[in-house]
């Protein structure tokens, strides 16, 4: 009898540490998922900031890797900022990623600062490359013009700026516009500029238009 309580034992105490395993790898995949960045340059040297001076002995990739989405490594260069002992510097070895790829940066769970205390779980985050160097938007522009200089209707009928959520064009009323809607802008000017924004309100690029002259196809640069 005494057996069998123990084996029943046993068998609880596996299940819960399987389930505990379980829940660590789920919350490591919810953080890869939750730290993304799209719309990346192929040339993007990333600047991972420790809260301590780090051991040099763990700027290696062993402990601070890329790989690509289908788990490939792929070739970085590490090193510490020479003015900031705290930062790490992470750039592509070849001078850039491909274009249009998506790759994860980890910083492992055994990462070291020079106290020798250790990062206690992995950190991943996500990155896409944009998928072409220039990135451009194709606007249409409707005009119509009355005694008090006109008014100008802009849609963008495309942009390449993956990570653009709104836009709002110089001399336009009311709030940013999002990619879907037109934006109208009163009175006699020539050009505007169009500034683009990510969900969280920053601007990401701007460009500059014509609206005096009425198209169905406008593409323009747009500048980061």
């Amino acid at each position: 009898m005494k057996k069998s309580r123990n084996a029943i034992k046993t068998i609880v105490v596996m299940l819960l540490c399987l389930s505990i395993i379980l829940t660590t790898q789920q919350l490591v995949n919810a953080d890869a998922i939750a730290n993304t960045r799209s719309g990346i340059s192929p040339d993007k040297e990333w600047k991972v900031n420790f809260s301590n001076n780090v051991n040099y002995d763990y700027v290696n990739s062993n402990y601070i890797y890329v790989v690509d989405n289908y788990g490939n490594a792929v070739d970085v260069n590490l090193s510490v900022n020479p003015l900031n002992k705290r930062q790490v510097i992470v750039r592509p070895k070849n001078e850039k990623y491909t274009l249009g790829k998506t790759y994860i940066l980890t910083i492992g769970k055994d990462f070291c600062n020079e106290n020798g205390k250790k990062m206690g779980q992995d950190y991943k985050m996500q990155f896409s490359i944009k998928k072409q160097l220039v990135d451009t938007a194709d606007f249409k522009v409707q005009v119509n013009r009355d005694a008090f200089g006109g008014v100008a209707v802009v849609t963008i009928n495309s942009t390449s700026l993956t990570n653009a959520n709104t836009y709002r064009v110089e001399g336009q009323e009311g709030d940013n516009t999002s990619l879907n809607d037109e934006a109208v802008i009163f009175g006699n000017v020539q050009n505007v500029t169009v500034h683009f924004y990510d969900d969280s309100g920053k601007e990401i690029g701007n460009c500059l238009i014509n609206i005096q002259k009425a198209s169905n196809s406008q593409v323009v640069q747009i500048s980061n």
